[in-house]
């Protein structure tokens, strides 16, 4: 809530300013007026616990620091007519907000019970009601097989289908990772399904999946939240995601030509650990891209940290890289944490932006530093001061 908290004290200062004079009645009072707009945007907007559900939901959106200002100005209104309008009215209101979230990227696309993903709460909630309304369509395909069944069924142009490879045995869909969604008669979201590729190599099997689930990730922030801040990165800071990306799809694919030939399958060990620690550290330098945006850091950097940090750096690539060679992220250097006590574990970055305070706390973790046995291997590059 940076911006809003300056909007406030720039206004605030305006009306103290301003308010010996006699002839500004008018003035001074939308002046007043904006003060009582800005104070809970800066605060964090707070909603009154009425028990009503649809207002449990959306706290995750308008009280979340992860979310941006603009995102929750606009939902603000749609929030306060909820008290205005009956019960039948209310499912139009809730189709425009699906619909918002959708704009910014903010629904599950999964639009499963147990996202991790804190924002994810209220779009869950809004699709469960607008299913029962019949305003929203949900696919889930649980009783498809094979994707010739799934394109029969909605069409191949909504149909979207991903290779991943499996143990023997099983059918040809492998999971369901987003169902088709269609709002009243427009597809909101296009299905993703998982054709198993047969490997006997069960190494290759958990490594790639390891990499599909980070890719898909990566892939959902470059189609939605990446876009509205592409324009503040420069041509350098771009590149970074997509080679990540060109990576692990070059790896995956290598992979499932050597899988369907019943070659060797999985890379060599040290092509597994090199290409992890690789994604590890790009994925740390797209958040730290972010922590240092010259507009909505806070918000853009909080939010890629619960759609893509958390899941790939904590649930997928870092325990793979912890369990298969003992590698581990130096979690004591960390953001916010004081290097006095890190001799050895850090180096300061001296490319990018400058700090315009300088003191010993991290700002920032462009790339982790990796531990093996208790003992530092390689240091971490750290952004240190306020920016």
């Amino acid at each position: 809530m940076k911006q809003a908290q300056r909007a406030r004290d720039l206004v605030l200062k305006a009306y103290q300013r301003l308010s010996v004079r006699t002839d500004l009645e008018e003035e001074l009072a939308d002046l007043k007026s904006a003060l009582e707009i800005l104070e809970p945007l800066a605060d964090g907007i707070q909603i009154v616990d009425s028990g009503d559900p649809a207002l449990v939901a959306l706290r995750s959106i308008l009280n979340n620091k992860s979310v941006p200002t603009e995102l929750q100005l606009d939902l603000m209104p749609m929030v306060e007519d909820l008290d205005e309008v009956g019960e039948g009215a209310r499912p139009r209101l809730w189709l425009g907000m699906f619909r918002l979230l959708n704009r910014w990227s903010l629904l599950d696309p999964a639009l499963g019970k147990e996202s991790s993903v804190s924002f994810h709460k209220a779009g869950t909630w809004l699709a469960g009601e607008l299913e029962k309304t019949g305003h929203v369509i949900v696919e889930r395909f649980k009783d498809v097989r094979t994707v010739a069944e799934a394109w029969e069924r909605c069409g191949e142009e909504h149909v979207e289908v991903a290779d991943v490879l499996v143990a023997p045995g099983g059918g040809e869909v492998a999971g369901v990772m987003r169902p088709l969604v269609r709002v009243e008669d427009d597809v909101y979201q296009r299905a993703l399904l998982l054709r198993g590729v047969p490997s006997e190599d069960a190494v290759a099997v958990g490594f790639d999946r390891v990499l599909f689930n980070t890719e898909d990730r990566l892939r959902l922030w470059q189609a939605g939240m990446h876009l509205r801040v592409r324009g503040m990165l420069t041509e350098l800071q771009r590149q970074v995601l997509e080679r990540a990306l060109k990576r692990i799809g070059d790896v995956r694919t290598t992979m499932r030509v050597a899988a369907a030939g019943g070659e060797p399958t999985a890379p060599p060990e040290t092509a597994r650990r090199d290409v992890t620690k690789l994604v590890i550290d790009m994925v740390h330098r797209v958040q730290d891209t972010l922590a240092t945006l010259p507009q909505h850091s806070e918000a853009y950097k909080g939010a890629f940290g619960e759609l893509v940090f958390q899941d790939a750096v904590f649930r997928q690539l870092g325990p793979y890289l912890s369990d298969e060679f003992g590698i581990d992220l130096d979690t004591a250097v960390v953001e916010g944490a004081d290097v006095q006590a890190l001799a050895g574990r850090y180096k300061e970055e001296q490319k990018g932006p400058k700090p315009t305070h300088k003191n010993k706390k991290i700002f920032s973790v462009v790339v982790p530093g990796y531990q093996q046995g208790g003992t530092s291997i390689r240091p971490a590059q750290v952004r240190l001061g306020v920016f």
